[in-house]
Order: C-alpha cells, then structure tokens, then sequence
C-alpha cells in the first residue's frame, strides 16, 4: 500500500471530492461517534498522564531528569541504547547509566525522553509504517516547538506535549474504526486508503475531543485541535502557532512532510516573529536530535538544507 500524503488542509473535516461530498459525510461519522459513543482509545487516559509526566521531565534540570532515568527500567535502558549508538562515535561502551547521561547530555536526554512518550502514543493498527512516520514527526515537532518558542521569548511548559501529541487524532481516529466497524462504511474493510483518508479529515476534530475528553489544559487542546489553523486558537495560540511553525519546519526538512515547504516569510512565521535565520536554527537542532535517536540517518540531508539556504541569502 502507497504511503498516506497528508494535505495542510486535511484534518478539519471540510474537504469535499470531486462532486460529492460522500467522503465528507464519511468522515463526519468518526467525529459523531468520538463524542456520542465511548471509545476504547488506543491510549488510555492513564498513559496520557504518563506521557504528561515524561514531557514535564524534559523540561526539568540534568540532574533532576537524571535520577528520574533511573529509577525507569526502560527509560535507563533506551538511555543506554543510544549513549552507544554510531551517532556518539566512541569505541567504548558504556554500561553505568551514570556515564551514559554523562555522554548523551542535557540535551540528549530531552530527546530520549520525547522517543519514549511518542512509543507510548502512536500505533496504528495495522499500519506499521504510518506507525513509524507520526511517531517520528510527533518527536521532532515537539523539538521544534520547543525551540521556536524559545527563540521568540515565548517558553511555554506546555511545548513538549503541544508538539508529541498534536496528531494522536490518528490513533483515535483508526482505534474508532476498529471498534465501531458495523456503524460505519462496509468498503472501509476492503478499502484501507478510504478508511485513511477520514480519518486524515478529521485528526485535528478527533484529537481536539480526547484532550477535553482527558481534561488537558485550555492551551494544549487548542494546540492539537487548531494546529492546522492556528488562526482559529481562541486561548493559547502562540502554542497553535508553534506546533503550526514545527510542522512547516520538519515539512523543509523533507522528514515525512504533509505538505509543500512554506517561504521563510509565511504568515505563520511572521505572527511568530521567527527570522529565516532562527527557522534555520531550529530545523538542524531537530535533525542532529533525531539523528541522535536513530530516527534520521542522511545527514548530508540537513546540510543540503543549510547550503541551500546560504545560497538564497547571497542570492538575495
């Protein structure tokens, strides 16, 4: 099966096929049922807490981070995992997980922790390499959100999950499907890319009622729900506008994009106040912390980007 392209003006439940709007009401039918039925989310409310708690722990100093890491079986382990990845290049293996957080940092720990919480959020039944392509994308625009709103003076401790848990409309949605099979449309069975296609309509309506449904802050929802149209945000939208900017930016990075790149001088990045030099600050700190997690490996590809962007300028 190809892979899905998600479009900018997907997940909002308003495009209409050809002359029809069949695949519109279609779709509607996952939004009816996500508020009227109880559903059996692929993440339960309790390891949303969990995930939560890991996005606050990126947040803390080293050595707070640190003894929380190992106290974490897994955590101390992915730790492990990655201090002796090729991305460190040492011929020494570590096996103290205090020498570990030594060699993986500050920095690094973020990372590992973002890994972790997006393993424990995105699966797809059935779809394997979906699975993969929004776990990837939900670590790096939590990077990404993080650093914009750093760089325009806006931190905000609601960044890290704003930007991990931004599409978990798509695990809803598909976890609605297989539950409420018999509501809905018999060809969804046979015809996988149709079932896709609705839910990509409606991810952001999707994710928007399971953040009221677990209560998240005002903020966070209207993050998950407006990060297509940060515009609509009535409260935290520079955290909207965030997530919309990380998007845009792992889309320049070619790293599973939904979407065309935008101009440095997109309305998006212009609310935001984020300089073509900032943007291009924030999309090689995401791809040297992706690199760090074993999730991108060309890193000729970055630097291409930078080149490219070099260029414009002097051409400029």
């Amino acid at each position: 099966m190809s892979a899905v392209v998600i479009r900018p003006d997907f997940g909002r439940g308003t495009v209409i096929c050809g002359d029809t709007d069949v695949e519109g009401d279609e779709a509607t039918l996952l939004t009816n049922l996500a508020n009227n039925q109880v559903i059996e989310h692929p993440v339960q409310p309790g390891a949303a807490a969990d995930v939560m708690r890991l996005c606050q722990l990126a947040e803390l100093p080293f050595d707070r981070m640190a003894s929380a890491i190992v106290q974490d079986a897994a955590l101390a382990a992915r730790v492990l995992q990655v201090a002796n990845s090729a991305f460190y290049g040492e011929n020494r293996p570590v096996a103290n997980i205090s020498h570990a957080l030594m060699r993986v940092g500050e920095r690094g720990l973020q990372s590992v922790l973002l890994g972790a919480a997006s393993g424990r959020v995105f699966h797809v039944r059935g779809q394997p390499e979906l699975t993969r392509r929004l776990q990837v994308r939900a670590v790096g625009v939590a990077i990404a959100v993080e650093g914009v709103l750093r760089r325009v003076g806006n931190d905000r401790g609601d960044a890290f999950a704003a930007g991990l848990l931004h599409d978990i409309g798509w695990s809803v949605g598909v976890g609605i499907v297989h539950r409420y099979r018999a509501q809905l449309p018999v060809h969804w069975v046979t015809d996988t890319m149709a079932m896709l296609r609705a839910v990509e309509r409606t991810h952001c309506e999707l994710g928007g009622i399971v953040a009221d449904r677990w209560r998240f802050p005002p903020a966070l929802g209207a993050a998950i729900r407006w990060h297509h149209e940060p515009e609509l945000a009535e409260v935290g939208a520079p955290v909207a506008y965030g997530v919309a900017a990380g998007i845009a930016l792992l889309n320049r990075l070619g790293i599973h994009p939904e979407g065309p790149a935008l101009p440095e001088d997109h309305p998006i990045f212009v609310r935001l106040r984020l300089n073509a030099d900032q943007q291009l600050e924030v999309r090689r700190e995401v791809w040297v912390e992706l690199e760090r997690l074993g999730l991108v490996r060309d890193r000729s590809r970055v630097e291409q980007d930078v080149k490219q962007d070099r260029r414009a300028k002097k051409a400029r």
